[in-house]
């Protein structure tokens, strides 16, 4: 590749790490690669995992939350 520093999967590691999921790549037999973005399941009544800010969850994240958190 002409362009580029080589960082973009070590970032996005890093981020999914930092969101308690995970980046995994693998080999194909067949060529080539495979990547897995490894997302954790929360749900809207569990605390967020530590190191998540509120703030970085989209707009309708903290409404279902605080929705859920107060029940029917």
């Amino acid at each position: 590749r002409a362009k580029g520093t080589g960082l973009g999967l070590a970032i996005v590691k890093k981020i999914m790490e930092d969101h308690g999921g995970d980046l995994l790549l693998d080999d194909c037999v067949e060529g080539g690669a495979r990547i897995s973005l490894v997302l954790p399941l929360v749900s809207a009544t569990e605390p967020l995992p530590a190191g998540v800010a509120e703030s970085s969850l989209t707009e309708a994240e903290p409404a279902a939350r605080k929705a859920a958190s107060h029940g029917p």
